[in-house]
């Protein structure tokens, strides 16, 4: 059983008055056609106890341990073995408060505590309760840690790719930068009018790459000059070779 629940500061107050208001709710249904309120009150002081540990055991014990494990076999033997002795419990419940609260008087008995399927039903009305919504609460931790672990797993991602991404540009600024040089060079050697806009443009790029590159925004328009400037000093490189068509 998780215990560690009970150390929760949290826990004790809540489930404390969540059973206040249990022992209330057995209270206002075998107060039905009876006007004994000192038996309802001890006989659903009785039933009380009984109700805490079969929905403790169930909740926390076979619910995490064997539904949600998957475990069904053992989940519906260890739920038959518990309704058994949850029965048990209750029979003696009924019995010692026919024997100590009506001193075995039948008539005494309000009507709703005779009944001994509707004891055991209102019982497990409880247990039932209880366990739909500590399934509500797991399913919705799952779901919740599913998400965190989705988001981790996408941000782990993104910083592989951004990793990736740094490690092209290390790998395809030094290639450019060579290769740009090997054309100005070529240029300046044919004493070529165009050495001064290729060394601008050159100069445009490297501007862009190394400051511009870092930023979380950069307008269109800057991106698209980028671009051009790029692909106007491969037409110088390549020449006729390279045809672009940019739109």
């Amino acid at each position: 059983m998780n215990l560690s629940l009970l150390h929760k500061s949290k826990f004790i107050p809540i489930h404390f008055l969540i059973w206040v208001a249990v022992w209330f709710f057995f209270v206002y249904f075998f107060s039905y056609n009876s006007n004994n309120a000192n038996y309802v009150a001890w006989f659903s002081s009785f039933l009380l106890p009984i109700t805490m540990a079969t929905t403790y055991f169930v909740v926390y014990y076979l619910i995490p341990n064997y539904l949600l494990q998957k475990k069904y076999f053992r989940f519906v033997l260890y739920g038959l073995y518990t309704l058994v002795f949850s029965t048990y419990l209750i029979v003696i419940a009924v019995f010692g408060s026919f024997v100590f609260l009506s001193n075995m008087e039948f008539q005494r008995m309000p009507p709703m505590s005779r009944n001994f399927v509707f004891v055991l039903i209102l019982v497990y009305l409880v247990v039932g309760m209880f366990s739909f919504v500590n399934l509500l609460i797991w399913n919705f931790q799952t779901i919740s840690k599913n998400k965190e672990l989705e988001n981790k797993i996408l941000e782990t991602q993104l910083q592989i790719k951004e990793q990736e991404l740094n490690y092209l540009k290390k790998q395809i600024h030094p290639h450019f930068l060579f290769n740009t040089l090997n054309t100005i060079y070529g240029l300046a050697l044919k004493q070529s009018k165009n050495t001064p806009d290729v060394i601008l443009k050159l100069s445009n790029l490297l501007d862009y790459i190394l400051y511009q590159i870092n930023k979380s925004k950069v307008s269109l328009q800057e991106e698209i000059l980028h671009v051009k400037e790029y692909l106007e000093l491969e037409k110088i490189r390549f020449q006729d070779m390279l045809k672009i068509t940019f739109s």
